[in-house]
């Protein structure tokens, strides 16, 4: 999940994986084995843990602010790739054509407090809601992408969409 979001320093956003069922207290493993961050000085950890519906395992990373405010007219390539299953799986987010971070799946791995077994990296194929706003044009079109179907979001903003 990709949701933009805006701080006093800027434009930022947040990479989201959401799981069920949930760790005791929304806490996913994030030791360091289990994720790797592209860039420090541009990422963190999203404090937000989740809440009745969900488990977020999460990252905020900051935009590039020019293509964020589209004061130069740049565009910034966001995009997810993933490999579905459990034991070497993961879920990659790019930002800006760069690796924000990566989450292994071990992240999700089983939590004995309430007796959940290890979630996998989603084996089925994945609809991903995807905003898409032109503001020089004020218009707005959504549309929706499987990954399965149509490749990473890179490969569509690579094809011209």
């Amino acid at each position: 999940m990709f949701e933009a979001q805006v701080k006093e320093t800027g434009g930022e956003v947040s990479l989201s994986g959401q799981f069920a069922p949930y760790n005791h207290d929304y806490l996913w493993d994030n030791s360091t084995e289990n994720y790797v961050i592209g860039d420090l000085e541009l990422s963190e950890l999203n404090s937000y843990k989740g809440a009745a519906y969900q488990q977020a395992v999460s990252v905020v990373t900051k935009t590039n602010q020019d293509c964020y405010q589209l004061e130069t007219g740049c565009k910034s390539v966001y995009g997810f790739q993933y490999k579905p299953g459990f034991d070497d799986a993961y879920i990659t987010w790019i930002v800006d054509n760069k690796l924000a971070w990566t989450m292994k799946s071990p992240a999700v791995k089983a939590d004995p407090i309430t007796e959940i077994s290890a979630r996998p990296v989603p084996q089925e194929p994945l609809v991903s809601p995807i905003s898409v706003v032109e503001v020089t044009l004020l218009f707005i079109t959504r549309f929706v992408v499987s990954p399965c179907e149509l490749g990473t979001i890179r490969e569509l903003w690579a094809s011209g969409l």
